[in-house]
C-alpha cells in the first residue's frame, strides 16, 4: 500500500483516480509488482488504509520512506534543497508532498515508451 500512496502522492491523484490508474496503467502495476489481471486496491480500500494511518502516520511513513531514499544514495544528506525530502507538514492531513528524488525512483520504474506516451 505504501507504493499505491507513493504513485498516489507523485501524480496527485484521487483515491478513485489512483484506482482507475492502476488498472489502465502497466508502470503504474509493474512498480506495485502486479500483472494484468491481478486485483488491485480500490479506492475504498485506499481511502480506509490512509484514514487507518492518519496524518501522524502517513508523515512516519514517509519520513521512513526517505531515510530509505537516503540510504540507497537517492537523496543527498547535505547540501540539499528544501524539496528535496517529503516536506515535514503534509499539503493535507493525509498527503505530504513526495521529494524530487521519489520521483526519480518512480521514474526508473517506469518503461521509456510508457513514459513519454503519457507525459
Amino acid at each position: 500500500m505504501l507504493k499505491v500512496l507513493v504513485l498516489q502522492r507523485f501524480f496527485d491523484l484521487s483515491d478513485e483516480e489512483t484506482e482507475f490508474q492502476t488498472m489502465d496503467r502497466f508502470s503504474f502495476l509493474r512498480f506495485l509488482g502486479l500483472r494484468p489481471g491481478d486485483g488491485s486496491p480500490d479506492h475504498a480500500t485506499i481511502w480506509s488504509f490512509k484514514e487507518r494511518l492518519g496524518a501522524d502516520g502517513m508523515l512516519a511513513v514517509f519520513e521512513l520512506f526517505n531515510a530509505k531514499l537516503r540510504e540507497l544514495g537517492l537523496i543527498a544528506s547535505s547540501g540539499a534543497s528544501a524539496n528535496d525530502d517529503v516536506d515535514s507538514k503534509p499539503r493535507s492531513p493525509t498527503s505530504p508532498t513526495i521529494s524530487t528524488a521519489s520521483r526519480c525512483f518512480i521514474a526508473q520504474h517506469e518503461p521509456a515508451s510508457i513514459h513519454q506516451i503519457n507525459h
